[in-house]
C-alpha cells in the first residue's frame, strides 16, 4: 500500500511510480494561465494528456490541435483528451485561463499514431460484471500489432 501524500507546491503536481511506490505508471497535473507552456519528451512511455479545466493547444510531434478542451472544470461532463505515442515531443500552451491538464503516463516500446479524442466521441462502456463491474469513459485506441503482444 502506498504511503503518498501530494502537496501543492506551486509547480505542477508529479506522480511518478518510485514516489507512489507503483510499479508502472505516473501523473503530472499542471494549472496554466493563458500563454503558459509545458514541453515534455514521451521518451519510452505514452501519455494521454487529459484537459481537467479550460482549453489548450497541443502539438505531438507533427500532430497539432487547437483549442483542445470542452469544459470549465472537472464537474462539467466527459474530458477531451490527446493520445501520444512514445519517442514524441509534446507541447502544450493554454489558450484560456484556468486551463488545467493531466499528463497519464504509461511504459510503452511503441504505440500508434498520435490522435485527439474528443469528449463527444467518448461511448462509456462496461467492463466486468457483478461486483467488479466498472463503467469506462475513455479507451485509447491501439493497433492490432500491440494488442497482439
Amino acid at each position: 500500500m502506498s504511503r503518498l501524500v501530494v502537496r501543492n507546491s506551486g509547480g505542477p503536481i508529479q506522480v511518478t511510480p518510485d514516489s507512489a511506490g507503483w510499479s508502472y505508471v505516473g501523473f503530472e497535473v499542471s494549472r496554466l494561465s493563458a500563454g503558459d507552456r509545458v514541453a515534455r519528451t514521451t521518451d519510452e512511455r505514452e501519455v494521454c494528456v487529459v484537459m481537467l479545466a479550460g482549453q489548450a493547444d497541443i502539438a505531438v510531434g507533427s500532430h497539432a490541435w487547437p483549442h483542445v478542451g470542452s469544459r470549465a472544470s472537472v464537474f462539467e461532463g466527459r474530458p477531451d483528451a490527446v493520445y501520444a505515442p512514445p519517442g514524441q515531443t509534446l507541447e502544450i500552451e493554454a489558450s484560456s485561463k484556468g486551463c488545467e491538464v493531466a499528463l497519464c503516463w504509461a511504459p510503452a516500446k511503441r504505440g500508434v499514431e498520435a490522435s485527439l479524442l474528443r469528449a463527444s466521441d467518448v461511448k462509456p462502456f462496461q467492463r466486468g460484471s457483478g461486483r467488479i463491474r466498472v463503467l469506462a469513459e475513455f479507451e485509447v485506441p491501439v493497433s492490432e500489432a500491440i494488442q497482439g503482444q
